[in-house]
């Protein structure tokens, strides 16, 4: 299997995944002209659709209008009908009146696809009519080889679509903002604002210190045995009365 086949397939199941909600196991719905394909390239569809798909547990179906279709074709599809028989048969809700292959399979996956189903087919007018529903790959046979066709400009609409949506605002989320929105425009700019409750007063931290104590100043003692000097003070007065005439 040639790597960029590989890249691409993986490329478009991915966008499969995303968009529309593909889990594993795929489920692949297979119709008589997918087999008579298969079986002039010599494909083994259990052995390269798994492969392919990267999906050991893939679930092949055919339906009993298809079977029905095909053993009315006669010997010349003998080999695409033996090996059409082999994959089980899904039920389609057109057991009493039959439909044609393509018909009954655009039925299965009309309204989206709801069951998740890849056809594969080669049938020109069944493809072209998938390609018209969204979500829904197709499988076909090219170069002896399984082929993921590339997601339809159909599918694209659809998934960007899908991608708008959710990012967008639903309706309940519009009103809503629109409320907050009027309530935030009719507050009046000068509100008054609120007080705050007085609290009991914490204490200054700086009346927490601790005092610091003053340095003591020593006063110098005086030594035992020496005795201060008296001043002697002179009486003027006594001057006077010894010395009159002076």
């Amino acid at each position: 299997m040639k790597i960029t086949r590989h890249k691409r397939m993986k490329t478009y199941m991915k966008f499969y995944r995303n968009h529309f909600q593909f889990k594993l196991p795929y489920q692949v719905l297979i119709d008589g002209t997918f087999c008579h394909e298969a079986l002039q390239c010599k494909l083994n569809i259990k052995e390269q659709v798994p492969h392919y798909l990267e999906d050991e547990n893939v679930r092949l179906f055919t339906t009993a209008c298809v079977i029905k279709e095909i053993e009315m074709l006669g010997l010349k599809v003998y080999g695409a009908m033996h090996i059409l028989k082999q994959f089980h048969v899904r039920k389609c809700g057109h057991e009493k009146d039959s439909l044609s292959a393509s018909d009954c399979i655009t039925s299965m996956v009309a309204d989206g696809n709801p069951h998740h189903l890849i056809i594969a087919t080669t049938d020109p007018d069944l493809s072209a009519k998938c390609r018209l529903i969204s979500g829904v790959p197709l499988l076909y046979v090219k170069y002896n080889a399984v082929i993921l066709e590339k997601p339809s400009g159909m599918n694209k609409e659809v998934a960007n679509k899908k991608m708008k949506a959710s990012t967008e605002l639903s309706e309940f989320e519009k009103k809503r903002l629109e409320m907050t929105k009027k309530k935030a425009t009719s507050e009046p700019e000068d509100a008054p604002k609120k007080k705050k409750k007085k609290g009991p007063k914490q204490p200054n931290p700086l009346s927490c210190l601790k005092k610091k104590k003053k340095p003591v100043v020593a006063t110098p003692v005086e030594k035992e045995g020496v005795k201060k000097k008296r001043k002697r003070v002179r009486n003027k007065n006594k001057s006077l009365l010894k010395n009159p005439g002076e």
